[in-house]
């Protein structure tokens, strides 16, 4: 079976590679083996993708679990 990656360019210049990567407002949605995570814009991964759910607040901040 044929798996499609998405990758991004790290801060540190390192590729960061996701089963998908979703554009958020101020942040991307990262998700790698039915796991979420937060990227930055600048390529900081701020949650790595190992959470099952992650929701953000109303006052950007994020639930994760």
């Amino acid at each position: 079976m044929l798996k499609i990656q998405q990758c991004v360019k790290g801060k540190d210049g390192n590729y960061l590679i996701f089963d998908n990567i979703i554009l958020e407002e101020h942040h991307y949605l990262t998700v790698k083996d039915n796991k979420y995570g937060i990227l930055s814009l600048e390529g900081t991964e701020i949650l790595e993708a190992i959470w099952d759910q992650i929701i953000k607040t109303s006052y950007n901040c994020f639930l994760v679990s």
